[in-house]
C-alpha cells in the first residue's frame, strides 16, 4: 500500500512540476515574438512566479523516487542511475541557458532593481533601447531547451517504465 502511495505521489508530483514548468516554457517562446518592454516585464513575472513554485513538486518527485528505489531494491540496476543521471544532466542545460537570459532580461529593463547575471556582460546603467532589447530577445533558446527536456524526459520515462538495465 505505501509503495502505491508513493507511485502516486511520484506520478502527481512529476505532472504538477511539468504543469508549473510549462508555463516557463510557454514564456520563452513567447519572449522570441515579444518587442515591448512592458510585455516582456510582464512575461518575466510570470516566469518567476511560476519558478518559485518548481522546488516543491520536484523534491517530492525526486524523494519519492529516492524512496521507491530503496523499496523496490533498484540501487543495484543502472536504470536507476541512469535516470538520475539524465535529470541531472538535462537540469544544467536548462538553467545554464534559461536562467542568465531571463536575469540578463530582467537586468535589461529594470537595471537598478535586478544585478546582471554574469561579471563579463556590461551592465545596464538604464533601461535598455528597443534595439538593444531585441537583440537580448533574439538569443533567447526555447525550441533548443525544448527538445532538450522532451527527449530527456522520454528516455527518463522509458528507463522507469520498462528498466531495462
Amino acid at each position: 500500500m505505501m509503495y502505491r502511495v508513493l507511485v502516486f505521489l511520484h506520478v502527481f508530483s512529476a505532472f504538477v512540476f511539468f504543469l508549473i514548468h510549462g508555463a516557463t516554457a510557454a514564456v520563452m517562446f513567447a519572449l522570441k515574438r515579444e518587442r515591448d518592454a512592458k510585455q516582456v516585464k510582464s512575461l518575466l513575472t510570470i516566469r518567476d512566479f511560476a519558478t518559485k513554485w518548481m522546488a516543491l513538486p520536484l523534491g517530492i518527485l525526486f524523494i519519492s523516487g529516492i524512496v521507491m528505489g530503496f523499496m523496490g531494491h533498484w540501487w543495484n540496476q543502472t536504470w536507476i542511475w541512469l535516470a538520475i543521471g539524465l535529470f541531472l544532466a538535462i537540469s544544467f542545460p536548462m538553467s545554464g541557458f534559461g536562467r542568465p537570459y531571463h536575469d540578463r532580461l530582467w537586468h535589461a529593463i529594470d537595471p537598478q532593481g535586478h544585478a546582471p547575471p554574469t561579471k563579463k556582460e556590461k551592465p545596464f546603467a538604464q533601461p535598455a533601447s528597443p534595439e538593444e532589447l531585441a537583440g537580448l530577445l533574439a538569443v533567447g533558446r526555447p525550441m533548443l531547451l525544448t527538445v532538450i527536456g522532451v527527449v530527456g524526459l522520454g528516455i527518463i520515462l522509458w528507463l522507469m517504465m520498462f528498466k531495462p538495465f
